[in-house]
């Protein structure tokens, strides 16, 4: 029996925000980088009691191509307590992508050697398996290709998903039938859940179920959501932690999977930090705990908005929480007296008269001859 841990979608970025904004704790540090720590570390832990023979961490484990010293240091102490316990595949996603020349920094965290690497469609037999990898396509390394000259986005996208289609192929061809096959692809798949955060469309380069046939594991990364496709042993980890409310009903962890005799799997969650959407009636009705993020989300009218002032001041303290509130203001249709044969100070006084306001009146007539005065 072989055991390995997958995981994937750290996202390392030690100036995380909560809803836009930075919140820090009582000694200064990034609330949010430390729920980043903390849900890596339990992942580590986690292969490490279990006795997982290899780690894949399969892509973005950084959130952008140029990470900073802190989320570098940290990956390099996470992925070297892997090492000296297990084997550790490293796989480029989208987000750490080599930029502009300068390599994608997963490298670093082979240099010297933390993991093994992948930077391209590759075969390796470590610990008894066969991995095959395929990182996330570098969409401006292939575009500046001759043979992609004059295609339009949707012609790009089709040629590029046959690329990756048979080298798919290509690589589950050069695999020993004896030994068990792994998958390790950074990539959409066709027909796979997305939250609400995730924008349409970032599937135009992307694989079906059918193409994940026949491997006895495909460890995916990309999508946050932990899922399997289509029945098949082909799973996306999801995350290891809720980078915002698009999460906020998502499961956090990572997947324990055994090979041998069958296949078998687990999904060992991680302590990731709650997020929580209140309605207006919650807000008004319940207290903030601090271990929670929170948000009120509701379309409501002005007069709903001016009386839940109070509530909003409380949960205002909590730094935690943000809101999302649509406010929608009544206006009154025009008045039938007003017509266009009315001049512009008949038709204020008669609007005054219509509101309520003529104590007003006085100086909205000033206020509309100074304007009129003033006009060229």
């Amino acid at each position: 029996m072989i055991r390995l841990a997958h995981s994937a979608d750290w996202h390392l970025n030690a100036d995380a925000s909560c809803a836009g904004t930075l919140v820090r704790d009582a000694s200064g540090q990034n609330v949010r980088w430390l729920d980043q720590q903390r849900v890596i570390s339990a992942f580590v832990d986690g292969a490490i009691a279990q006795q997982c023979d290899i780690a894949i961490i399969a892509g973005d484990v950084f959130d952008k191509p140029k990470p900073g010293p802190a989320e570098i240091v940290f990956a390099q102490q996470q992925i070297g307590r892997l090492h000296r316990a297990m084997p550790c595949l490293l796989l480029h996603g989208n987000h750490d992508l080599p930029v502009n020349g300068i390599p994608s920094p997963v490298e670093i965290l082979a240099s010297p050697p933390l993991g093994l690497y992948a930077p391209r469609p590759d075969r390796t037999v470590v610990a008894g398996l066969q991995l095959c990898t395929l990182p996330f396509p570098s969409k401006v390394a292939l575009l500046a290709r001759e043979e992609y000259a004059g295609l339009a986005p949707d012609e790009v996208h089709a040629l590029i998903t046959d690329k990756l289609r048979a080298i798919v192929r290509g690589l589950r061809a050069q695999c020993d039938p004896i030994r068990p096959a792994i998958l390790v692809a950074h990539l959409p798949i066709v027909g796979a859940a997305l939250n609400e955060t995730m924008l349409a469309g970032q599937e135009h380069i992307s694989l079906t179920a059918e193409d994940l046939e026949g491997w006895e594991y495909v460890a995916l990364g990309d999508l946050h959501r932990a899922q399997q496709i289509a029945g098949l042993p082909a799973f996306y980890s999801g995350s290891l932690d809720r980078l915002n409310f698009g999460e906020e009903h998502d499961p956090k962890g990572w997947m324990c999977v055994e090979l041998g005799d069958g296949f078998s799997y687990r999904f060992m969650e991680t302590p990731a930090r709650r997020f929580v959407t209140l309605t207006v009636d919650e807000l008004r009705h319940s207290e903030p705990c601090p271990d929670l993020v929170y948000r009120v989300k509701a379309a409501i009218r002005q007069e709903e908005f001016d009386a839940i002032q109070p509530d909003l001041a409380r949960w205002r303290q909590c730094p935690l929480f943000s809101e999302a509130l649509e406010i929608t203001r009544q206006t009154r249709a025009r008045a039938e007296t007003v017509t266009d044969e009315l001049s512009p100070a008949a038709a204020l006084a008669e609007w005054a008269r219509t509101q309520g306001k003529t104590a007003e009146l006085a100086a909205l007539l000033a206020l509309h001859r100074e304007i009129a005065g003033a006009a060229p």
